[in-house]
């Protein structure tokens, strides 16, 4: 709750510090009342997006990418996540008729990149 105080605190001395707003929506994400429930949603984004995988371990989610890098991903909301170790990208998760179907990387610059859900995980 300190820190969140914090952030918005500086962040209002730079509004346009994008790392500082995603920090914030984490950290509201996190705090809120909802965010217990968000874990089992979670866990059903587990799965193979093309050469991506998900996975969660003690209720976090990660992804694993091509070339086998684990990114952890922190929730902005139930399906818009940060990625603290790539600064200028987002991952949303993309549903249709409630099923996950697959995965944006959406870049700062504008740019999408879409991976189909290829095969769940048990």
């Amino acid at each position: 709750i300190k820190a969140l105080a914090t952030f918005r605190e500086a962040y209002i001395q730079n509004p346009e510090h994008y790392y500082l707003a995603n920090y914030i929506r984490h950290l509201e994400c996190i705090l809120g009342p909802d965010h217990e429930t968000l874990k089992s949603v979670f866990k059903t984004y587990v799965g193979y997006y093309g050469d991506l995988r998900f996975h969660t371990e003690d209720d976090r989610l990660f992804c694993i990418d091509y070339e086998g890098l684990i990114f952890e991903l922190l929730p902005l909301s139930e399906d818009i996540f940060m990625v603290p170790d790539k600064y200028e990208l987002q991952v949303q998760v993309v549903k249709e008729k409630g099923k996950v179907s697959g995965l944006k990387y959406i870049h700062r610059d504008g740019r999408v990149e879409y991976f189909q859900r290829t095969a769940t995980e048990t």
